[in-house]
């Protein structure tokens, strides 16, 4: 995962135990957590063994805030 800052400069790098994140998204009381789902769609035997933590959702506690997102109404 990574960070950009509001110029689109490279801040920071989030190396994951997974090689397949799909989304992410912010959550928890603050939405200072972050959210992060994984596949292991087509992985080989061998991968989901390498890869305890693929097809799972990952959580970060962050220093930042999401926002909340109003839902369409038509």
């Amino acid at each position: 995962i990574i960070k950009f800052d509001s110029n689109g400069k490279k801040i920071k790098t989030i190396v994951l135990p997974v090689t397949h994140p799909t989304s992410c998204c912010f959550g928890g009381d603050d939405l200072s957590t972050l959210f992060i789902t994984t596949s292991k769609l087509a992985f080989s035997n061998k991968q989901k063994q390498e890869q305890l933590l693929a097809g799972k959702i990952l959580s970060l506690q962050t220093n930042n805030k999401g926002q909340i997102m109003r839902r369409f109404k038509g």
